[in-house]
């Protein structure tokens, strides 16, 4: 099972978001070392994020992602007691599954800082 990380800062009226997701990303070349099968692929296909239940991102990744994957993207506004509603992606293993996580991680930035 996949966890997620969301860090949020606020600088000069827009929201950075940053996201660590916890993923094998496999991409289905590499073998087992004691059996020396070759290891399904099982990696991020596309990534959606969603904002006071808006849609604001959704991005195609690929296996060349390395696992453990991060990503950052800066949000026009924001605003304090705001809520990345929704982080979902869609997983390629084998077949094409589906596999939301969703969670109530709440922005509230202290104030807006300077670079």
């Amino acid at each position: 099972m996949s966890s997620i990380k969301i860090r949020t800062k606020r600088m000069d009226g827009k929201t950075q978001i940053r996201m660590l997701i916890a993923h094998p990303m496999e991409h289905g070349r590499n073998r087992d070392s004691k059996t020396n099968a070759l290891i399904p692929a099982h990696f991020i296909q596309e990534l959606t994020v969603e904002h006071n239940k808006n849609v604001i991102i959704t991005g195609n990744t690929g296996a060349n992602i390395s696992k453990d994957p991060y990503f950052a993207f800066t949000l026009k506004g924001g605003n304090p007691g705001d809520k990345i509603t929704s982080v979902g992606w869609i997983i390629w293993a084998m077949k094409m599954l589906r596999s939301t996580l969703l969670t109530e991680v709440t922005h509230c930035p202290r104030k807006d800082t300077k670079k």
